[in-house]
């Protein structure tokens, strides 16, 4: 049996035991061949999705004390609530981003507050469905999100270093009571901060993470990690007390305390290679709670990290922004805009269906709000490159899958240096067989499983029959 094993494209290609191709799938644990695979299904439009003027300029999913999901969404002059049927409806108007800068958006008890260095604080009561209004008293920041009862502004009017809190429970005081602010002296411009519970934030730099600690409203400030930071808040996301975040280094989480790599040896080298530093702030990320997976996009690839097994996949898409969304919820009476039994988009067993389940969402091309709740997407894994030893003649081999229409190719090379050459995708015959064949020193297999196909795990690749021998 040759099991796919973990995905290590950053490894060499004579490693046993790993995968250094896969798309359109994510990881999971198989209890005999350890790291398996399972299908993840295509970004789907909703039928009656409305589309944006313009791309996306940063959004917020929130949570409302009544329990409801909402999604708000920066424009260039205005602020937008996606409303139950996905589309925009203008919340806020008479604004202007700064020039690529995205809205930052933090929820605040019954305010939504959004912030950019030329309007400042922004202000909408979620409650009554009311806009405030401009937070005069407030520094105009970069950045801004909530901890511990305060907000904490980021990068304050025209000071990269700066930093500067509200008063306890009042985000219009920023002078009087619990009202401070500093400046750091090393690791940068301040990128973004996420908080971590406990009275605990991180707060990132281009090249530090610090730990702002609260205590009666008064903050400390230490640092935990210098030489690693945050290439750009777009990249950077946090849940259950947890912060993930992109260096130009890699992939790396942190608890609060420490920083631990998660793609070195695995991925890092990979994805930089496709990234240019200048272009590093750009990348996109999104968090699935339901599925425990955090995805960086950028460039038509979205790379998937698995928390809980702390293993990579990743699939090809393209797209403008992620986020966290939840539908409004549909019974089989209000689901007609979909279309009939054949064109509805998503399976009956799908969270979408339910209403107020947050999921990982995201907005295409076409500025639509789109769901990652369609058919499953096509699929590709490789095994790794097996060394036969000697000249080897491969005649057939089973794909351990579920999948009953899955293909498989067979890949060889008599040089490790030389990228193997695949013979054709070979469906599966009566025999659970797939009569594959070739002849190399060094074997790949490749299994294919067809957009729209219905299975649950790939494994590998097993009963191989093949014969050894011959001049080469």
């Amino acid at each position: 049996m040759i099991p796919f094993g973990a995905y290590r494209p950053d490894q060499p290609k004579t490693v046993m035991g790993i995968t250094r191709n896969v798309d359109g799938v994510i990881p999971t644990i198989d209890g005999q061949v350890g790291v398996a695979y399972a299908p993840f299904p295509k970004l789907t439009t909703p039928t009656d999705a409305i589309a944006l003027s313009e791309d996306p300029k940063g959004n917020a999913s929130i949570v409302t004390k009544t329990g409801t999901n909402r999604l708000f969404v920066g424009q260039s002059t205005s602020i937008v609530e996606m409303d139950a049927t996905f589309a925009p409806v203008t919340v806020g108007s008479g604004l202007t981003a700064h020039g690529s800068d995205d809205w930052v958006f933090t929820h605040y008890g019954q305010f939504l507050l959004t912030t950019n260095i030329n309007n400042g604080v922004w202000s909408y009561n979620v409650e009554t469905s009311t806009a405030v209004g401009n937070v005069t008293t407030a520094p105009k920041a970069r950045e801004i999100f909530a901890a511990n009862e305060m907000i904490i502004a980021l990068a304050c009017d025209g000071d990269n270093m700066r930093w500067q809190n509200c008063a306890l429970g009042d985000h219009t005081n920023w002078t009087t009571r619990e009202a401070n602010g500093d400046s750091l002296e090393s690791g940068k411009a301040l990128v973004t901060g996420r908080y971590l519970g406990n009275g605990r934030s991180v707060v990132f730099q281009r090249s530090a993470v610090n730990i702002f600690s609260s205590n009666g409203g008064t903050i400390s400030v230490s640092k935990i990690s210098g030489g690693i930071g945050s290439v750009g808040r777009r990249s950077v996301t946090s849940f259950n007390g947890l912060a993930y975040f992109l260096d130009t280094k890699g992939f790396f989480v942190t608890d609060g305390a420490t920083t631990k790599p998660i793609g070195d040896e695995k991925i890092d080298e990979t994805f930089l290679a496709t990234v240019t530093e200048g272009e590093l702030e750009n990348v996109d990320v999104g968090i699935d709670p339901y599925r425990k997976l955090v995805m960086w996009y950028y460039g038509g690839t979205v790379w998937v990290y698995h928390w809980v097994l702390g293993e990579w996949s990743k699939f090809t898409e393209t797209l403008t922004s992620l986020t966290r969304v939840a539908s409004s919820g549909y019974t089989m009476d209000n689901i007609d805009s979909f279309g009939t039994m054949e064109t509805i988009p998503y399976s009956f067993d799908d969270r979408f269906w339910q209403g107020e389940a947050l999921s990982l969402g995201a907005f295409k091309a076409d500025k639509k709000i789109a769901f990652f709740s369609g058919q499953n997407r096509a699929a590709t894994i490789d095994t790794a490159l097996q060394n036969m030893g000697i000249s080897t003649l491969v005649n057939s081999a089973t794909p351990l899958t579920d999948d009953s229409g899955v293909t498989l190719a067979i890949g060889k090379t008599d040089i490790i240096s030389t990228d193997p050459a695949f013979g054709s995708d070979i469906a599966v015959q009566p025999s659970g067989r797939c009569p594959v064949r070739g002849r190399g020193k060094n074997i790949t297999f490749r299994q294919k499983h067809a957009e729209g196909a219905t299975w649950n795990n790939a494994r590998g690749i097993d009963h191989i029959e093949s014969s050894g021998g011959g001049k080469r």
